[in-house]
């Protein structure tokens, strides 16, 4: 789980590229902000983003130096997140989901085969998806056969799986095996098939594209991580989730305070009279604001999300419902420069995942 040079993956210290990253991200939240309406309206996939991260390297930002990459920190990775949920809620919680795969590869990844898959992540700028959660027809099970792994998994939930390059699945080797047989398992998108099993019509972040499917995947065991997936779990992706996690309900705390932060600027001008409730409000939204950014900052550093985890799906939902309030009526129409309306939605619904991941991981 380290570089050449000793360096954990993914940790501060080492030599980045964030100045350069940073040109990248604005390009890239720019065309985000401008289909960030469109993606929400029409519960799709926010294509032109994430051509343009593939565009701008962007999917391995945190591939380290000596593989080509930006060598960005999960510090550094959190803040690029937050400035892209800040401008559409859908396109930086695809972000984070793909990152948090991503550093689990270049952590745990062992073996020709999967030092090979991630150069072709490298150069191809592959995206990838999860395939984590189980329904209730069971668990994911391996079925091996002439050096080939079958794989047939019903998945409660899989983000924009119809979009990715690749998903990393979890299965276990047969239906009555422990939890802690489970292995990782990566899967091409040219090798599995998606059977659709429910629909995915929602409040908030609905360019994520979330629906259940049945996996049916082939792989070979060389691509399947070495390590039970419960040490990686516990390691790797559950501080990398909820970092990057609650980098985008700081996004969307943002771009409600900014907007905030207008309406009160605007008041008493020729666009409005003047409301002085609103500017007595807006001291204690831009505290909450920044009371949440010191707290994601710090579990980005330490790595460390035991209070991260207990506050985070909270802050974002209070901080966008203070930012209405400075608002008012303006913020509560569904159109006009003030509106609060697709922020609430996302704050609810970035808050609900990270609860209904919570409650995973702690059973886990």
């Amino acid at each position: 789980m380290t570089d050449v040079d000793g360096e954990l993956v993914g940790s501060a210290g080492a030599a980045t590229r964030m100045p350069e990253v940073l040109r990248v991200v604005d390009g890239v939240a720019a065309i985000a902000a401008d289909c960030a309406g469109e993606v929400d309206a029409h519960s799709r996939f926010p294509h032109e983003a994430v051509a343009a991260m593939r565009e701008g390297q962007l999917l391995t930002c945190g591939f380290p130096g000596f593989r080509g990459g930006y060598g960005l920190s999960l510090h550094e990775i959190a803040a690029v997140v937050r400035m892209l949920s800040s401008r559409c809620a859908a396109t930086g919680m695809i972000f984070a989901m793909h990152q948090t795969l991503a550093l689990t590869l270049v952590r745990h990844a062992e073996g020709p085969d999967l030092e090979a898959f991630l150069g072709e992540m490298l150069e191809n700028q592959y995206l990838l998806a999860a395939a984590t959660t189980e329904s209730t027809n069971g668990a994911g099970v391996i079925d091996a056969q002439a050096g080939f792994v079958g794989l047939t998994k019903h998945a409660r939930m899989i983000a924009y799986a119809e979009y990715c390059d690749a998903i990393l699945a979890t299965a276990t080797p047969s239906q009555d095996a422990s939890p802690e047989a489970q292995v990782l398992a990566v899967c091409r998108r040219s090798n599995l098939t998606l059977e659709r099993t429910e629909s995915w019509e929602v409040m908030g972040l609905r360019g994520v594209n979330s629906p259940s499917y049945v996996v049916r995947a082939t792989t070979v065991p060389r691509l399947i991580l070495s390590e039970p997936y419960p040490t990686i779990f516990v390691e790797t992706i559950r501080p990398i989730a909820f970092v990057l996690w609650a980098a985008v309900c700081l996004g969307i705390a943002d771009a409600a305070v900014e907007k905030a932060l207008r309406y009160v600027a605007d008041e008493g001008s020729s666009v409005r009279p003047a409301r002085n409730e609103s500017q007595l409000r807006l001291p204690d939204v831009l505290a909450q604001r920044d009371m949440f950014a010191s707290i994601v900052d710090r579990a980005a550093e330490s790595w460390d999300t035991n209070q991260l985890e207990m506050v985070a799906s909270q802050f974002a939902v209070d901080i966008v419902a203070s930012a209405l309030a400075v608002c008012g009526m303006d913020g509560y129409r569904s159109t006009g420069a003030y509106t609060i309306e697709r922020h609430l939605r996302d704050a609810h619904g970035a808050a609900l995942l990270l609860n209904s991941y919570r409650a995973v991981a702690d059973s886990a």
